[in-house]
């Protein structure tokens, strides 16, 4: 049996989620710690979204995704500055994007099932 490309809805919310807060970190008046937020919460979709990728056998999609989660993961941080991560947020919408299209495209992932077909 063939891969039936149904699109998975549910992977959808936490990317528009984090589209919307990386277009709002990019206005300078922000506090602090809403880049403290924003890194808790890119690092848990772009992890969840590297295993959905995986699973998904969207093999460059979960490179950049983990990589993406790597660098804002709130553990380790790396310290850029805000011009830099200005340029690494844009970035990073439109990797989000793009996995959106690449979710909505991919045929081998059965969304009501959760997983692949053979």
């Amino acid at each position: 049996m063939g891969c039936t490309g149904r699109f998975r809805y549910s992977l959808i919310m936490p990317q528009i989620i984090a589209i919307v807060m990386l277009f709002l970190a990019l206005v300078p008046i922000m506090p602090y710690a809403y880049y403290m937020v924003l890194r808790l919460v890119l690092f848990g979709v772009c992890a969840y979204l590297a295993y959905q990728a995986y699973q998904s056998r969207l093999r460059v999609l979960t490179w950049f995704l983990a990589g993406t989660a790597l660098l804002y993961n709130p553990f380790l941080r790396v310290h850029l500055t805000r011009t830099l991560w200005s340029f690494i947020n844009i970035l990073t919408i439109i990797l989000l994007i793009a996995s959106i299209w690449a979710f909505r495209t991919s045929k081998c992932y059965d969304a009501k099932e959760g997983h692949h077909e053979s």
